[in-house]
């Protein structure tokens, strides 16, 4: 397993990118928290309304993908995935943040993007400062704990676009 964060960017692109991934069945909605979960600018407006409750935070939205080896492709169900989400999200404080997440289909990966706002409904903001060590003893955890095997950074992050490839990579 591993987990690549990126703080930063729009959350418009990067839904407009995964439904894209839904559109040619490449990926399937796995789980969300926000009311309009079907049109990439009404997602990007939701994230923005929040996200303007405390405008002096400028990369309010945090790109997760949570990845395993694909020789744990025939183990690993969308609940797990909808598990891990959740279970990183209470690790990182994130768990009342506007979250939707994705689940994609088109690498020998089994792989999920997530979108999370780090300002919440009440205008507080989750700082993600050295997170990297939680995050490595999660990953660390949930291969323990699930059988799941190893697998190199490099190996996983090469079937990514670049925008995922130069994110923080925690393993």
């Amino acid at each position: 397993m591993m987990v690549l964060l990126k703080i930063g960017g729009g959350s418009g692109a990067a839904s407009h990118y995964n439904m894209r991934k839904v559109a040619t069945k490449q990926g399937a909605l796995l789980c969300t928290t926000i009311a309009r979960d079907d049109d990439p600018f009404q997602i990007g407006r939701e994230f923005d309304a929040i996200s303007a409750l405390n405008p002096l935070v400028k990369k309010s939205i945090v790109h997760l993908v949570i990845a395993v080896s694909p020789n744990d492709a025939e183990v690993v169900k969308p609940f797990h995935f909808r598990y891990w989400l959740y279970e990183l999200q209470k690790r990182l404080e994130l768990d009342a943040s506007q979250m939707i997440a994705w689940q994609h289909f088109d690498t020998a990966h089994p792989h999920i993007h997530a979108l999370l706002n780090r300002v919440r409904p009440d205008g507080t903001v989750v700082s993600l400062w050295k997170r990297g060590l939680v995050i490595r003893e999660f990953c660390k955890e949930m291969r323990k704990s699930f059988g799941l095997h190893s697998s190199s950074r490099e190996e996983i992050k090469k079937e990514f676009s670049p925008a995922v490839q130069n994110a923080n990579p925690t393993l």
